[in-house]
């Protein structure tokens, strides 16, 4: 990345640089030793997060302008070949067969992000879990208590499934269509309470 640019180069391709996601920088603690405090050449050090992502998350992946979101998804699914692979498909199976109508995108260089008018959650798999956040999760009811990180925040909301964690999928569910019913609230209008009461419309493909 050149300093002030705004765009890291992969592959020769410029890349626009998007905020990461608060996820990332809560876990900053987990980067390894020597990352934080250094800078790659050309950098600066307020972009140590976004180093670190770029030095660890898999090249051929973003050298593949023409795969899809979706397909980079399923690569990336597919280079997890421990536990977090299964993990991480399953709660895309389960993301998908709450609400068929979310859309998969690829933000920040290798995180797979899930809309429905707007922003509903992101992935990430660490080393020793995987979090799924929620971008309006701070709003979102939690009766069974699922989220177990970013529990301080002010909007975000996470769940770290760790090696062999169940995922209750009943509630799960509840929270992806309690997301889409609040991005869909926000759009007409209404107030947060009142998305806390909506479904989201499943449609059968």
């Amino acid at each position: 990345m050149v300093a002030g640019s705004g765009a890291l180069l992969s592959c020769g391709v410029a890349l626009p640089v998007e905020p990461l996601p608060p996820e990332d920088v809560d876990d900053v603690a987990e980067l390894p030793l020597g990352v934080v405090g250094h800078c790659f050449p050309g950098t600066t050090h307020s972009s140590v997060i976004l180093q670190y992502l770029f030095q660890y998350r898999t090249p051929s992946v973003w050298c593949a302008p023409s795969m899809n979101p979706s397909e980079l998804i399923d690569k990336q699914i597919a280079d997890l070949t421990d536990w977090r692979g299964k993990m991480l498909a399953n709660l895309r199976n389960i993301i998908h067969d709450a609400d068929p109508e979310i859309i998969e995108e690829w933000k920040w260089m290798g995180t797979p992000c899930w809309y429905h008018d707007g922003l509903i959650s992101v992935a990430n798999a660490h080393k020793d879990k995987v979090k799924l956040t929620f971008f309006q999760g701070a709003s979102l009811p939690d009766p069974d208590k699922l989220f177990n990180a970013g529990l301080e925040g002010n909007k975000w909301r996470a769940i770290d499934f760790h090696e062999g964690d169940r995922i209750n999928e009943r509630a799960l569910k509840n929270i992806i269509r309690a997301a889409v019913a609040y991005n869909r609230a926000g759009l007409k209008g209404k107030t947060p309470a009142d998305a806390r009461g909506i479904r989201a419309k499943v449609h059968k493909k």
